[in-house]
């Protein structure tokens, strides 16, 4: 696999990202080799024989493991595999016990071969002979433990499934594994691919973000102290100074005015009238009180007097003799 590239850099080299893309859809495999090699089919051949025999180490090491995890003892249970075992152990108990370990020490001890004398007593001896007509049993044993083992699996593969439905998905055990191995791989390359991609974009944001700064600080330096600013100011200040001019030429003006208009023998007779103005104002007070004390004596503010009836009764009648000498 190519390692992933920026999307700054394939922006800012567009023929290298042309490379970058032929070179990781045409010209390699998912896993960075080339897919034009001359020796293609050599190479081919020999991947399908190192897959053969890794397979086929991977069968003998799972037989060798599973004989050495064999539980040998007779289980008081009564599963079916336990079952099966009990009935074996029922039929050779110690002979097929002492073959179990026989086989998986060997296997164990595998990579140190024995002594040729030791070889030689060892296939003399009855039991080493016999192994031959015990190996459908310690099969049954071994498909047995497989079986137990392989339900595990599925069990943790499929923990939503009914355990009595289990066995249906052994044989989709082996696919299903490599699926869900394809499926981790294929998310691992493109948790890789988007963290690089995320890393391209941090970096682009934070450029616009330094950016932005930029203009930020630039235009507050000029609204604070730029050009503009300082004309704005200057324009203020003489604006407040004109106008500090206007209002005293207009309180100038004003006091002028009012001296020409409100002169010394001006200020005196209004003075004067003022005083005339109190005095006839008192006078028309005291004739208000001497006519309201008259009007008093013909019944007027009394309501149900009998001098308001006469008085109503007399402007009734020189109302009609107005009206009689007008006729």
């Amino acid at each position: 696999m190519l390692p992933p590239v920026e999307d700054t850099i394939l922006v800012e080299n567009p023929k290298f990202a042309t490379l970058y893309t032929s070179l990781q859809s045409e010209f390699l495999s998912p896993d960075g080799t080339s897919k034009f090699h001359a020796a293609q089919k050599e190479r081919n051949a020999v991947k399908e024989a190192l897959e053969l025999g890794y397979r086929r180490a991977a069968k003998s090491h799972l037989l060798k493991s599973a004989l050495g995890n064999l539980d040998i003892s007779p289980a008081p249970t009564a599963t079916l595999a336990t079952a099966r075992s009990s009935a074996i152990f029922k039929q050779h108990p110690s002979e097929l016990v002492e073959s179990i370990i026989l086989l998986s020490s060997i296997f164990r001890n595998n990579s140190m071969p024995l002594l040729p004398s030791s070889t030689k007593l060892l296939e003399t001896s009855t039991l080493w002979t016999s192994i031959s007509s015990q190996l459908p049993q310690i099969g049954a044993l071994l498909s047995s433990h497989l079986h137990t083992q392989a339900l595990a699996l599925c069990r943790i593969s499929n923990p939503s499934s009914n355990a009595s439905f289990l066995h249906r998905a052994i044989p989709k055990l082996v696919s299903t594994v490599q699926a869900r191995q394809k499926t981790i791989k294929d998310k691992s390359q493109e948790l890789n691919l988007r963290r690089v991609l995320l890393v391209g974009k941090v970096k682009t944001l934070l450029s616009l973000h330094h950016h932005a700064s930029e203009q930020v600080i630039n235009h507050l330096e000029q609204v604070m102290y730029g050009s503009v600013a300082r004309r704005l100011k200057i324009k203020s200040e003489y604006l407040g100074l004109t106008a500090q001019q206007l209002e005293l030429e207009a309180t100038s003006k004003y006091i002028r005015g009012y001296k020409m208009v409100y002169t010394d023998d001006v200020k005196s007779a209004l003075s004067e009238y003022r005083l005339s103005l109190r005095d006839s104002r008192e006078r028309l007070k005291e004739k208000k009180r001497e006519l309201e004390k008259i009007l008093e004596g013909y019944g007027l503010g009394q309501p149900d007097g009998d001098k308001k009836k006469i008085m109503q009764s007399i402007a009734d009648k020189h109302i009609e003799l107005e009206k009689e000498c007008k006729e």
